[in-house]
């Protein structure tokens, strides 16, 4: 990203690899919805369940911001 002044940042997240990521990112949301029957409507992972849930998950690590 680029900020008005024109400085650049640079967020980088190791993960699993896309199929695994896929299976247990969905198992994740998944598990949220049953245990929070009050979530309804369409909205993204990040908003359902906050923006680090792909940290959470098996094989990734944390946002490092460059």
């Amino acid at each position: 990203a680029r900020n008005k002044n024109g400085e650049i940042k640079t967020v980088k997240i190791k993960t699993a690899n896309g199929y695994a990521l896929t299976i247990t990112g969905s198992l994740a949301v998944v598990d949220y919805l049953i245990n929070h029957p009050e979530s309804k409507g369409y909205t993204t992972p990040a908003v359902l369940i906050g923006a680090d849930l792909v940290t959470t998950l098996p094989g990734s690590g944390d946002f490092i911001v460059e």
